[in-house]
């Protein structure tokens, strides 16, 4: 390994420049480096705290090499390619230390490691920076394809750091991050100057599953800064950056909830914008995770998500991910304004699916449309639950699975409440089964359009439980219907459902035995179509 530093790395200082013509060469000699240390890994680490002035001196030059490879000049992937190698090497370092036996020679190792690491993670959010407009004439698809995933092995590369550095990492990262408001503040005319600061939030994003509930004072700086950055002024990638940093502070929040408010108006104004991908996310994200802390904000929420959904700007996806923000939303406020948002957000959903079924309108744009409607109703199900379950409930090893790998209880694991109010997706399915039964004859043919209608029943079998009773008869023939017509997989799979659930109810006993029996019949014609 001596001998390796001693003639090759000459070379490697030779090419250590931006644009380099023999960048091939440089890669080469990266990539040789690093399988060399995959197998010499354990004789290389032992240098990192030892008496041995020769061995040490090998370990500071192979640190050294690997730090300049990260560092090196120009922007992945389309200035230069070897930095990407030496992502392994630090994640490989951090193993061989955080896998020592706990004493002293691990602390001493930890100790010398962890000004490496301080440094390495500036190094990454510098080499994070995306692309400006002016630069992004010499980029084709291909390379925004290789940094994207160059950003992903950044992140990940970040999360090793932190487990070296722990609370320290955010000590670095407040540092990268008054810098980068600095530079931002040398020239406040340019528009180009917003990507340090994106690489920055994205580096703190990165890392958020790691930082645990404490009131971390980066953490609050970090946030207050998010709220009063002027995004109009630079490229919507920084806003987008800064919704899915709140998104993925989601749990911290919850811990420290007098910060909600700001989360909750910034992820408010991302609906408005050309990010609401990264708001709806972020909002889904928040609500699931602070709940209850979200009811004194809940109103006013449910009322931009329904002014979002009304004025049409929302792409479908975006559409479907905010109805489970509503359904979160609507599971912990009264129940009288339950019944009042049902009316104003569920309703339109319920009605254009009505119109198309009144117009018998069989064509593509009204089936896409058909899909989003159905979607939303779905989402919305998968969330919206004024009884959630029990700390006994949530202790339940075996249970039968739903829509997505959804846990579904054995029978008595969630029996409804006597007297208490009845279940909002309850009153939905009472209100539109009949709907739902013409729209499923209309398209009984299409598969897509059927098995959307199947997972949507799923997601209410999956939260209302035994509460499904008072339509149990409707929703069983509906699903038969669907079984002798035209079976998909998710009409079997909520057909076997119900038979778990309801198998040893004595008045549901014969349609147990139905669906058991469609079921079995539709196994039987699939062997035999394969066979023949």
């Amino acid at each position: 390994m001596k001998l390796f530093l001693d003639v090759l790395v000459p070379i490697l200082d030779a090419e250590y420049k931006e644009n380099n013509d023999n960048e091939n060469l440089a890669l080469i000699i990266y990539a040789l480096f690093i399988s060399t240390l995959e197998c010499f890994s354990s004789a290389i680490f032992a240098g990192i705290a030892t008496d041995s002035e020769e061995v040490s001196k090998v370990y500071t030059r192979t640190v050294d090499m690997l730090i300049k490879c990260t560092d090196k000049p120009g922007t992945y992937p389309v200035d230069e390619s070897c930095s990407t190698h030496a992502m392994e090497f630090w994640y490989m370092l951090q193993e061989e230390v955080l896998s020592m036996d706990n004493g002293e020679h691990k602390k001493r190792c930890l100790d010398a490691i962890k000004p490496v690491y301080a440094h390495v993670v500036k190094v990454l959010v510098r080499k994070s920076q995306l692309p400006t407009e002016s630069s992004l004439h010499k980029w084709n698809d291909d390379d925004l394809e290789a940094f994207r995933c160059y950003r992903q092995d950044i992140g990940d590369t970040l999360l090793s750091c932190h487990d070296v550095l722990n609370d320290l990492m955010l000590d670095v990262l407040s540092e990268a991050l008054d810098e980068s408001i600095m530079y931002l503040s040398y020239d406040p005319q340019s528009t180009e100057s917003w990507t340090l600061l994106e690489a920055t939030i994205h580096a703190f994003c990165s890392i958020a599953q790691k930082i645990e509930y404490t009131e971390h004072q980066q953490i609050v700086k970090l946030l207050k800064i998010l709220n009063e950055i002027p995004y109009e002024k630079y490229n919507d990638k920084l806003f987008g950056m800064a919704l899915e940093t709140v998104g993925a502070y989601s749990e911290w929040i919850g811990d420290n909830p007098k910060y909600l408010p700001s989360a909750i108006t910034l992820l408010v104004k991302g609906l408005n914008s050309t990010k609401a991908s990264q708001a709806t996310l972020g909002l889904k994200d928040l609500t699931s995770e602070c709940q209850k802390e979200v009811v004194p904000y809940a109103l006013p929420l449910l009322d931009a998500c329904r002014t979002a959904l009304q004025e049409g700007h929302l792409k479908n996806a975006e559409m479907i991910r905010l109805m489970y923000t509503v359904g979160n939303i609507l599971s912990v406020i009264s129940y009288e304004n339950i019944i009042v948002y049902l009316d104003a957000m569920v309703s339109p959903c319920f009605e254009e699916l009505q119109i198309h079924v009144q117009n018998n309108d069989l064509t593509e744009p009204t089936k896409a449309r058909v899909v989003l409607r159905l979607e939303m109703i779905s989402k919305l199900f998968s969330s919206l639950n004024i009884r959630k379950p029990t700390e006994g409930d949530a202790m339940m090893d075996k249970g039968c699975l739903g829509v997505d790998g959804q846990k579904l209880p054995f029978p008595g694991t969630a029996m409804p409440m006597p007297g208490g109010p009845v279940q909002p997706i309850l009153l939905i399915l009472e209100k539109t089964m009949g709907l739902l039964k013409d729209l499923c004859t209309l398209w009984i043919h299409d598969e897509t359009v059927i098995d959307t209608l199947c997972k949507a029943l799923q997601q209410a079998l999956t939260n209302l439980m035994d509460d499904i009773k008072p339509l149990l008869t409707e929703m069983c023939c509906l699903v038969l219907s669907i079984l002798n017509t035209n079976c998909v997989v998710s009409a079997a799979d909520i057909a076997g459902n119900f038979i778990l659930m309801f198998y040893k109810d004595q008045d549901s006993r014969q349609l147990m035995v139905q669906l058991f029996t469609a079921i079995m019949d539709y196994n039987f014609n699939q062997m035999q179509v394969s066979a023949g």
